[in-house]
């Protein structure tokens, strides 16, 4: 993922930078204005590339003025918590496509009845994707052209996310048109069945846009990515114990620990990529921008300073030199596989890209924090009168009040979960370290080992070096002022 919670993972994922940098940059993690960033949109249309984005759209606040040539969907986060709303946003216009069978009395029962008489938001997303995807493929590249004009399409459905069935943004369920085939799950609780029904139901319309793509003859020539904002929820009502939903891992939205960012992306590219295979390279959503200009021959458009290296290579299989999953980018090659192979307690050659880095709430780093309970948000800073000239050049942005938050670092075989942070690591942020070989469900810390204190040692001078904030994005309370 891109993050432990969604608006700041999709940030990563347009812009090519990690939480760390959003600061930097002036991104506060749930909104990104026109012009504020390069996209991922921006890249790909300039590349000559219809672009669409069809969903929930945050961060982008005016899609099609941030590179989508079409949106249909919900601009707000909140908004996209209301599954059956009356109107959702089009084009440039907030509330400007009418969904006429919501405009009546609604709840789960209701809609559950007769699913014919509401709009289901998916529905509505997923209908307009492939209404685009004709009207692409009926379209000639240029006037005279026998080819198609390639496209990218961005399909951001809301589902599993909780949602409800009104138009006030509560978290009630798992809104779903029908429970399919766990209707008769009757030991199930109601979400619980709704769940498990949301994913499904999503699931066929993935395949449809499969189906689609092979109807239109184009199925060879696309890469398709399926991947999840941030780990398994326990929001309205979901517990994520229930279908062991992490798998085991640790942790669950909103936790800097495995279960909250660490989760499988599906890919399909007959012909480039083969069915089955299986690549353990740690990537990002920020290494999605670079990858995806690369595949459209346009990685000289990305910006020189993304946090993001192109997984290209990951996906089609080994090179020449026959190592499997070299990230590429910047200055030049460098590997996040490599890094997993040669990383030991010694030696440490942490480079930007051959790490990745997510930061958070200092609740999400604690030990009780994954027991499967409801989230109990971080303390607020204490006071910070003064940014010590140690913090280097992020000292003059320091606010006068810091809240304390958190981070965490995957660096080849290790894992850090760094707390009570003040804007940016220091040598003195409390650190876990776990050995993901030997511990992936992190169970063990080994900060205190022997190996442990080195390795804690070479993060911790790593992060300072790289002048990263540890900023906290989508969390409650006062935010921080903006530092563009």
């Amino acid at each position: 993922a891109g993050y432990t919670v969604c608006g700041p993972s999709r940030t990563a994922l347009l812009t090519g930078r990690h939480s760390g940098n959003f600061a930097r940059y002036g991104y506060d993690g749930e909104h990104l204005a026109a012009g504020q960033a390069v996209t991922l949109g921006e890249v790909l249309s300039g590349a000559g590339y219809a672009t669409a984005l069809f969903g929930k759209s945050a961060p982008l606040s005016t899609p099609t003025a941030s590179g989508f040539d079409a949106f249909v969907g919900q601009v707000s986060q909140l908004d996209c918590h209301n599954m059956y709303p009356r109107v959702i946003d089009a084009g440039e216009t907030l509330g400007g496509c009418n969904l006429t069978l919501n405009w009546k009395a609604k709840s789960r029962d209701l809609c559950m009845a007769s699913p014919e008489r509401y709009n289901y938001t998916t529905d509505v997303f997923v209908g307009a994707a492939l209404k685009w995807l004709d009207n692409i493929a009926a379209a000639p590249a240029a006037e005279g052209s026998a080819e198609q004009r390639p496209f990218f399409l961005y399909l951001s459905l809301t589902v599993p996310h909780a949602g409800g069935w009104t138009d006030n943004a509560a978290e009630e369920g798992a809104p779903v048109p029908t429970d399919l085939q766990y209707v008769n799950e009757s030991s199930w609780p109601d979400v619980e069945r709704d769940h498990a029904a949301a994913i499904t139901y999503m699931d066929t319309c993935v395949g449809a846009l499969v189906r689609k793509l092979r109807a239109l003859g184009v199925e060879k020539d696309t890469l398709v990515l399926f991947a999840s904002d941030n780990g398994a929820h326990l929001e309205g009502g979901h517990d994520v114990r229930f279908f062991n939903s992490t798998g085991g891992l640790r942790g669950h939205k909103r936790s800097m620990f495995e279960g909250g960012v660490r989760s499988p992306t599906m890919v399909r590219w007959p012909g480039k990529v083969r069915a089955g295979s299986v690549s353990r390279v740690p990537w990002a959503f920020w290494d999605v921008l670079p990858t995806l200009a690369e595949v459209a021959g346009a990685s000289s458009a990305v910006p020189d300073d993304v946090d993001g290296r192109s997984f290209l290579r990951t996906l089609l299989g080994p090179g020449d030199d026959g190592v499997e999953g070299e990230l590429r980018g910047g200055a030049g090659v460098v590997g996040r596989a490599r890094a997993m192979r040669e990383l030991d307690a010694q030696d440490l050659p942490l480079d930007s890209a051959e790490f990745l880095y997510f930061t958070g709430a200092n609740a999400w780093a604690n030990e009780w924090f994954d027991d499967g309970t409801e989230q109990v948000w971080g303390e607020e800073g204490e006071a910070f009168p003064a940014a010590p000239a140690a913090l280097g050049p992020l000292a003059a942005e320091a606010p006068p009040r810091v809240r304390l938050t958190s981070y965490s670092v995957r660096a080849g075989r290790w894992k850090a979960v760094g707390s009570r942070c003040k804007h940016v690591p220091s040598m003195k942020d409390p650190i876990k370290l776990f050995d993901l070989q030997a511990d992936p469900f992190e169970k063990r810390d080994v900060s205190g080992t022997t190996a442990g204190v080195k390795v804690v040692r070479r993060i911790r001078r790593v992060l300072i070096e790289r002048n990263v904030t540890c900023d906290c994005f989508q969390c409650p309370g006062p935010q921080l002022a903006s530092r563009s």
